[in-house]
């Protein structure tokens, strides 16, 4: 019997890949059964998921490998670079989708099993949100950005398959009062909703990816944090650059040297200093002669 306790980066990861293969092969199966597109666009989604899961895995192991030879300064950049082709393949997903629903409406409607539908929904949505809650109990107490984009992958799940259950429901509704005309197009149209509605979610993950592999300077909220704390050991913030990197912070302190036991053990004191951030400071500092034209320029 497969066990693994879910208590790290790793097993929560390999609980979303897990989690992706089943509802993945039980959607192809069902939404073909049903007839339905909303529940193989569910299906299609959970498989796409489960291949930028196993992407997320391969991620993981690249940026906790130490520098080499090839990759002087480590490989962090891998998880925003995983962060944003995991939006645009998601991204794709919905235009696909988008586009085949509307050619389903604009060509009659689709036939759709409702009552068969309703109970993968049930099933999907159930599941969905386990997985979820699970990943979120982890972020409460950890941080990761890769369990970050994982969680907000199941959610949209959870979503799109709460949708689906809500458009079943009243396509059965709407087939049992007599109106069948109008029920063949709730498939499609569900599609056409949750399509539209995830695009959102991609993009937001893909601005902050892109911003990130540029090294763009924090948001406020995370700038003033390090601001207060490197306050407290007398580092102005006109002396601090800083970026974001993944689950990491790079931060470069410019500090001036009146003699060299100022030097022994600064690094370690900001990095310490910077520890009760949810991410992994990594703190360059750049020594400067405390009467050089740079501290008095600044001045």
């Amino acid at each position: 019997m497969l066990s693994f306790k879910i208590d790290s980066e790793q097993s929560i990861l390999t609980l979303s890949v897990w989690g992706g293969g089943f509802f993945a092969l039980t959607g192809l199966v069902w939404g073909m059964l049903a007839g339905s597109l909303a529940i193989l666009f569910d299906a299609v989604y959970s498989l796409v998921s489960l291949g930028l899961s196993l992407l997320s895995l391969l991620a993981l192991r690249l940026a906790q490998a130490p520098a080499d030879t090839h990759f002087n300064f480590g490989r962090y950049l891998v998880e925003p670079l995983t962060i944003a082709l995991k939006a645009l393949v998601i991204l794709l997903v919905c235009c696909v989708s988008l586009v085949l629903a509307v050619t389903s409406l604009l060509t009659g409607g689709r036939e759709v099993a409702a009552d068969i539908a309703m109970i993968f929904a049930l099933v999907s949505v159930l599941g969905c949100l386990g997985v979820w809650s699970v990943m979120r109990r982890y972020l409460r107490d950890e941080s990761s950005v890769l369990v970050e984009a994982e969680s907000r992958q199941w959610l949209m799940d959870s979503v799109l398959s709460g949708a689906v259950l809500l458009g079943f429901a009243a396509a059965w509704l709407l087939d049992y009062l007599g109106y069948h005309a109008w029920a063949v197009y709730a498939d499609p149209l569900m599609v056409v909703g949750a399509s539209l509605y995830f695009m959102a979610v991609p993009v937001k993950m893909l601005r902050q990816a892109v911003a990130e592999v540029l090294m763009v300077t924090p948001g406020p909220k995370l700038r003033k944090q390090v601001y207060r704390l490197l306050a407290e050991l007398d580092i102005h913030r006109s002396h601090c650059k800083m970026a974001k990197i993944g689950s990491h912070l790079m931060v470069e302190v410019e500090w001036p040297v009146e003699s060299i036991h100022e030097i022994e053990g600064l690094v370690e004191r900001i990095e310490a200093q910077l520890s009760e951030l949810e991410l992994e400071p990594m703190v360059r500092v750049n020594f400067h002669p405390a009467d050089s034209d740079y501290w008095h320029a600044d001045a």
